[in-house]
């Protein structure tokens, strides 16, 4: 665990052996979140790397692009076929994944919806305009 720091998006960073005992300071939410990514896992010596979902790999394909004189490869260039079957699955595989990898966060998320509904008007309406002379 040594020289094994966390980012926060709190604007700092804490060593790993810090979320063994969350400090403080860090909502406990806040703290799950970090438990339940994958740098956390493999900041606990891979612990908890079996629980986590593996992300999909879509597939390479070979394909050059070639403009303004020069040229790069782009071997996710069969992506723009959204008619594609592969690309279909492949939505959904990053789909599963998302909804697992954030799991653990379902409460924080309700929580959240719940605020931000409770903060809205019952009623939104666009002011009106003028319409004709």
């Amino acid at each position: 665990m040594v020289g094994c720091l966390l980012r926060l998006g709190l604007g700092g960073k804490l060593p790993c052996s810090s979320f063994l005992f969350p400090p403080k300071h860090i909502p406990p939410a806040i703290a799950a979140c970090f438990f339940s990514s994958p740098a956390a896992a493999r900041c606990l010596g891979g612990r908890f790397a079996g629980l986590l979902p593996r992300p999909p790999a879509p597939k390479k394909i070979p394909f050059r692009v070639a403009a303004h004189g020069r040229s790069w490869d782009d071997p996710y260039n069969w992506m723009r076929n959204t008619d594609d079957p592969d690309f279909a699955r492949h939505l959904e595989e990053e789909n599963a994944y998302a909804e697992a990898f954030m799991a653990g966060t379902a409460g924080l998320q309700r929580k959240l919806v719940t605020e931000m509904k409770a903060r809205m008007p019952p009623e939104i309406s666009t002011p009106p305009e003028r319409y004709g002379p």
